[in-house]
């Protein structure tokens, strides 16, 4: 890691593995700001082979220092960030992921934010973005209570004190002091942090004003690939915290196990295949539903697609649910109990 020690007092860290495409439209966007030369940019890289150093280097510099995320995930990243922040005295920790685009000014925003609201965390909307067809369905799909689930951070016009959100900006002492992100999770790190974090009396911010254009994957596999892992961290979060999960991570999570247990009863049964053949009517029924509401219209190419395209994480996140309680307590029964025993000591460490 840099040992050089800075004046700046924002850190910019950006966890990144094979983002060769988007690293430098996202970096220059972060760049976009008056108050850049008050900010140092890590690229956090989990080791790319797509030649994403490279593409960096090459455009940035020394601008940009990248430094080796030997761990590879995005909560060593942002840990290694956070310690790197208090080697230089920052007052504020960004996180900001390559696979997003962000709005001129928006760290001087999230600055703005925290100081004007004195919160602990300032959180994010994202604008999903289009692209091939699968990314123009998604940008459909999340703009709805299909694939948004009412999250304040998926639908643009709140702007308000909230539990969760896409993380954007800490402030470095209170990120440290809940312990940073938890290393053992491989995604849902975010959510598990807001519950501790507020479990420690600290307050999250959604700023609508800086709101981020993401772009989400770009095929139906990589997205069951994504849902599953959220899914199957999703239980993690909750069994270490004895969360009562609500109604937007309940329903897709019984899906999986509907799906299976009627086909099933189908081979003695074949009414059985009325569930199925339900819960599929009744996606694309909600798909063209908020078709007809959108203005301008939306193509049944783009519905379509998109209802599909929300089967496929409906059963990606009830699978990898599953998959979680597996974990816990399949053959391992202990994992549970020992992620419920879990403290948090690194950074504390470190802020001693």
């Amino acid at each position: 890691m840099p040992t050089d020690t800075s004046t700046r007092k924002i850190v910019v860290a950006c966890p990144c593995l094979n983002e060769a495409n988007r690293a430098v439209e996202a970096i220059t966007s972060l760049l976009d700001d008056k108050r850049a030369a008050d900010f140092d940019i890590l690229l956090l890289d989990g080791g790319s082979t797509d030649g994403t150093q490279e593409e960096v280097r090459a455009a940035f510099g020394d601008r940009v220092e990248i430094v080796h995320n030997v761990h590879r995930l995005q909560a060593h990243a942002m840990n290694m960030a956070a310690g790197i922040a208090i080697e230089r005295g920052a007052e504020f920790l960004v996180r900001a992921d390559l696979h997003a685009r962000y709005p001129s000014d928006f760290i001087s925003k999230l600055c703005a934010t925290a100081q004007k609201t004195n919160a602990n965390s300032v959180v994010v909307t994202m604008r999903t973005q289009g692209g091939n067809r699968v990314q123009n369905a998604a940008r459909f799909l999340f703009s709805t209570w299909l694939g948004n689930g009412g999250a304040h951070h998926r639908a643009e016009g709140f702007r308000g004190w909230v539990e969760h959100g896409h993380h954007a900006l800490f402030r470095v002492e209170d990120f440290a002091r809940v312990g940073g992100y938890d290393p053992e999770f491989a995604a849902n790190e975010d959510a598990e942090f807001d519950l501790r974090l507020v479990r420690a009396d600290g307050r999250i911010f959604l700023e609508d004003d800086a709101a981020i254009d993401y772009f989400p994957r770009p095929t139906l596999r990589g997205s069951f690939k994504q849902f599953f892992r959220n899914g199957r961290y999703r239980v993690w979060t909750a069994v270490k915290h004895r969360e009562r999960l609500g109604k937007r991570q309940l329903l897709p999570m019984a899906i999986a196990p509907i799906l299976v247990l009627s086909a099933m009863i189908a081979l003695v049964t074949p009414w059985a295949l009325v569930i199925p053949a339900s819960y599929i009517a009744l996606v694309f029924f909600l798909a063209w539903h908020g078709a007809q509401c959108a203005r301008p219209a939306v193509p049944s190419s783009v519905w379509g697609l998109a209802a599909l395209l929300a089967i496929v994480i409906h059963i990606g996140f009830s699978a990898g649910a599953l998959r979680g309680l597996q974990d816990l307590y399949g053959a391992r029964r202990a994992q549970a109990n020992r992620l419920q025993r879990r403290d948090h000591p690194d950074l504390r460490v470190t802020l001693q």
